[in-house]
Parts: C-alpha cells; sequence; structure tokens
C-alpha cells in the first residue's frame, strides 16, 4: 500500500525548507532512514532520511520548491502500483500547503517593475504565475493579466503598447535588468527576518570605544610563547590560535552575566533576563549569514570558548552545523573588525533584544591627567550596541557598553585572575 514520505521537523525555528537535490529518483527502491534528498533551510544545508521503505512512485516537489515542514514530500509503496487512491488526499494536502505559503506575500517573487504596476492597477498578484527565472513574475506577466481582464475593444491597442515598451526597455538596457534569479534560498529567508526585526521593534545603536592595548598585548605573548617552544606537546599552538575576537568574546560574556537586561530575549511578549549566556556569532558564508551558537559560553576558559567557536565556524561554512547548534542564542556578536571597518549599525536578531558590532582598532587621541594632562594615542577598538528600545532605555546600554569598554581594557588582568 502506498505511504508517504514526510518532511521531518529540522529544528524548532524551522517552518520550511528548498529541495536542493533529490538524492532517489521515481522507480528507485529506497530503505527507512536512506537519505532522499538535500534541503536547505535559512542556516544550512541538510540531509533528509526516508520515514518509508518501499518503490519511490511519486516525488511531490521539484528542487527548487519551498516545502513546509511536516509535509508529505514523495510516495512510496509497491513497484508498479498505482497511487490514485491517495490522489484526492494528496491533492488536499497539497492545496492547503499552498495557500499557506502564498499568504506571505514576502515569498512571492516579483520585479520591482511589475509589482508597481500591479500595485497601480489593483491587481492580486498571488493568483500571477510568473514566467521570469526561477518562477519570478515580471511586468509582462501583470500585462497579461490587465489585458484579460479589460472587454475587447476597451483601451484598444494599451495592452500591445505596454508590452512592445517592456520589449524595448529589456533589449535597449539590458545592463540594468530587474530579473535576475532574485532572492531565494538562505538569502529569501534573512531578508525576511532582517525586514521582520527592523518592523517589529524599537531598534537604535550606541556606539563607543574600548582601549584595546591589553588586547594586542595578551595576543602577541601568545605569540611569542609559541615561538619560544613553549610546551612540546603542542599545547601553547592551541593558544596561539585564540585571535581578538575570541578576547573581545571573552570579555563580552562574562559582562553580560552581570546585566541580564541586555540578555534578554522575548517570547510571546514576554521578557526573560538570562543569568547564562548562550552566545551567537555571525559567520559569513557562500550561502548567507548564519548564526551558530555557543551555548553557556560563559563557563567556558578562554581557549574552550576559541576552539568551540573555530569548530562552528567551520561547519558552518562547510554546511555542516546542526539545527540544534544553531538556536537558543540570547545574544549576538557580529565582528567586522577584520573588514576594516570603524562603526556599524547591526540589525538585532529576534528574539533578542541587543546585539553587539565589534569593529577595527584604530589610534585614538585621550586625554591622559596621570600624564600631566597631555594627549596620548591608544590603540582603540570601535564597539556598536544596537537595542530595542521597547525593553532597554539608553542610559541602561550604556552603562552595558561602558563595563564592556572596562572588561576589554582590563582583559590581561581578569586572565590573570586578578
Amino acid at each position: 500500500m502506498s505511504r508517504e514520505v514526510i518532511l521531518p521537523q529540522l529544528g524548532q525555528s524551522v517552518e520550511s525548507c528548498i529541495i536542493l537535490e533529490w538524492k532517489k529518483h521515481e522507480g528507485d527502491y529506497i530503505k527507512k532512514g536512506e537519505v532522499i534528498c538535500e534541503v536547505e533551510t535559512d542556516k544550512s544545508t541538510l540531509e533528509v532520511e526516508s520515514t518509508e521503505e518501499g518503490t519511490l512512485l511519486k516525488l511531490l516537489y521539484a528542487e527548487g520548491d519551498l516545502v513546509p515542514v511536516l509535509s508529505p514530500i514523495a510516495i512510496v509503496g509497491e513497484e508498479g502500483e498505482m497511487v490514485e487512491h491517495l490522489k484526492d488526499n494528496l491533492k488536499d494536502n497539497l492545496k492547503a500547503i499552498s495557500k499557506g505559503i502564498e499568504k506571505e506575500p514576502k515569498r512571492i517573487g516579483i520585479s520591482p517593475r511589475a509589482r508597481l504596476l500591479a500595485e497601480k492597477r489593483g491587481i492580486d498578484i498571488t493568483g500571477i504565475i510568473g514566467t521570469g527565472p526561477g518562477g519570478r513574475i515580471i511586468e509582462r506577466d501583470v500585462l497579461k493579466v490587465l489585458s484579460e481582464k479589460e472587454p475587447s475593444g476597451k483601451h484598444p491597442g494599451r495592452a500591445a503598447t505596454e508590452s512592445k515598451v517592456e520589449e524595448v526597455l529589456i533589449e535597449e538596457k539590458p545592463s540594468v535588468s530587474v530579473e535576475p534569479s532574485g532572492l531565494s534560498g538562505i538569502r529569501r529567508v534573512i531578508a525576511e527576518r532582517m525586514l521582520h526585526s527592523l518592523r517589529n521593534s524599537a531598534q537604535y545603536t550606541i556606539h563607543g570605544y574600548a582601549d584595546a592595548s591589553g588586547l594586542i598585548s595578551y595576543r602577541k605573548k601568545l605569540k611569542l610563547l609559541e615561538k619560544s617552544g613553549g610546551g612540546s606537546d603542542g599545547k601553547w599552538k592551541s593558544f596561539s590560535q585564540i585571535s581578538i575576537g575570541d578576547l573581545v568574546d571573552f570579555a563580552l560574556v562574562r559582562t553580560l552575566t552581570d546585566f541580564p537586561e541586555i540578555n534578554s530575549t522575548v517570547d510571546n511578549g514576554k521578557l526573560t533576563s538570562h543569568r547564562n549566556v548562550n552566545l551567537g556569532f555571525a559567520v559569513d558564508t557562500k550561502r548567507g549569514l548564519i548564526v551558530p551558537v555557543i551555548k553557556d559560553a560563559d563557563k567556558l576558559s578562554l581557549l574552550e570558548l576559541s576552539r568551540r567557536t573555530r569548530e562552528l565556524a567551520l561547519s558552518a561554512r562547510e554546511g555542516r552545523v546542526k539545527p540544534e547548534e544553531l538556536t537558543g542564542a540570547t545574544f549576538t556578536v557580529t565582528n567586522l573588525g577584520n573588514m576594516g571597518i570603524d562603526f556599524f549599525t547591526p540589525v538585532i536578531n529576534p528574539p533578542q533584544v541587543a546585539i553587539l558590532g565589534v569593529n577595527s582598532i584604530r589610534p585614538r587621541a585621550v586625554y591622559a591627567e596621570e600624564l600631566g594632562g597631555e594627549v596620548k594615542f591608544i590603540p582603540a577598538i570601535g564597539l556598536s550596541l544596537t537595542a530595542d528600545h521597547r525593553f532597554i532605555d539608553g542610559a541602561p546600554a550604556a552603562r552595558f557598553l561602558s563595563a564592556l569598554a572596562e572588561t576589554v581594557k582590563r582583559i590581561e588582568i581578569i586572565l590573570a585572575g586578578g
């Protein structure tokens, strides 16, 4: 008897996936637990195992399709078996799935010109079949709907004229075409989440800096220890891999334990402050921005934190990161310092209420009262904190950033146990 293969729940926050590649095809025999396809979530690429065993009778989606989790993706059964008895049930399931997807207008691929024309003429884009790349709705698709809706003889030649204009524009200005593949896969979900974050919170950013002399000094000491052969067992090689970013993260998690209001999350209007720090950190990958999470980061030593960061970053870049390693963050840090950025405005990663941006180290003139009022230059690292004003006012945010700057400044003393 025919049975449905179900797309499983791939992580708590995953609502849908994109079919990247079918590993099995219609007519193949598949065992339960055998990989049937590879899918892409907003955070990683994962292999999906078959929940049933038998001959693969029907694939319900094509590669590139967006599929809600817990939905049937294929039908298996006996070789040569007909699937007509599942037809009505399957049709209803797919119709319900389709309606669920169509309720999210941001997921409809449409060019700016097509959207503008549709809005101007009052056309519902959810009913339009796109003929652009990847099924994207382009202007000629909207024009076609308009021409079909208008009675014969009304506005003679307008549809034809507009279609002609479309063709001329495309021919004469190919270098400014607005109809490439558009947002897809992880880029689409990242865009949706960032827009949701900005639209549903009152975000503001404050900028500061910290004296980075201690960071640079400690990093040099680790390098010198490695060069001097401090241990033949490779111990110091691990320490030499500790980066400036690791040192800042170490200072950050220890500061956050004293500021639970900053280390908070919001769920259904309920604000929860956390004493332990699950630190999310942004990783730039070929597929887009991915945020792995270091659980209980405040309980780790500097070396443990550095190792865990490298492990998760490598898994993210290679697409091996697990769903459970991408959820549960209470605070996120994003570092653009190695790209020479002085200050920027990071966007909060919901359900968190704040995010820290780490910037480059630059010389900064400061007034040194202990030197008789002289002005001296220090290496200063820029820090950019974005917070949600609904939960964090400017003064508490400033106090946190000031405390973090002090922790960074005293990093050598702290690591020495002082």
